[in-house]
């Protein structure tokens, strides 16, 4: 079967490069997908975590508004003399002249 012989040869069917075509385009078509889908993947991580960081930033700005009010509340009382005093008998052990300062020790034998 020389190829000038004047007989026809026969070629290859056309189905095997269409199977090839296809088995190509699959494979090329999956390897897009499998990329987007790992940077979509990367994107909800990121996304996952600046929502746990924006909830922590929430919990901590409550808890800052607590303290806040706290120290708001502490100010108000400052203005008043009998807490002043309060803090001046607590904290610095000051007595009024004249006071006698009584401490109870707690006996070493229970």
């Amino acid at each position: 079967m020389w190829p000038f012989s004047g007989e026809k040869t026969s070629s290859p069917p056309r189905n095997n490069q269409l199977n090839i075509w296809r088995i190509l385009f699959i494979t090329f078509f999956t390897i897009v997908l499998l990329l987007w889908i790992n940077q979509f993947l990367e994107k909800m991580v990121i996304y996952w975590k600046t929502c746990e960081r924006i909830e922590q930033f929430i919990r901590e700005e409550e808890r800052l508004q607590q303290e806040i009010a706290a120290m708001k509340k502490e100010k108000e009382y400052l203005h008043q003399d009998w807490y002043i005093e309060k803090l001046a008998r607590e904290r610095l052990n000051l007595v009024k002249p004249g006071e006698i300062v009584v401490e109870l020790v707690p006996s070493q034998n229970p």
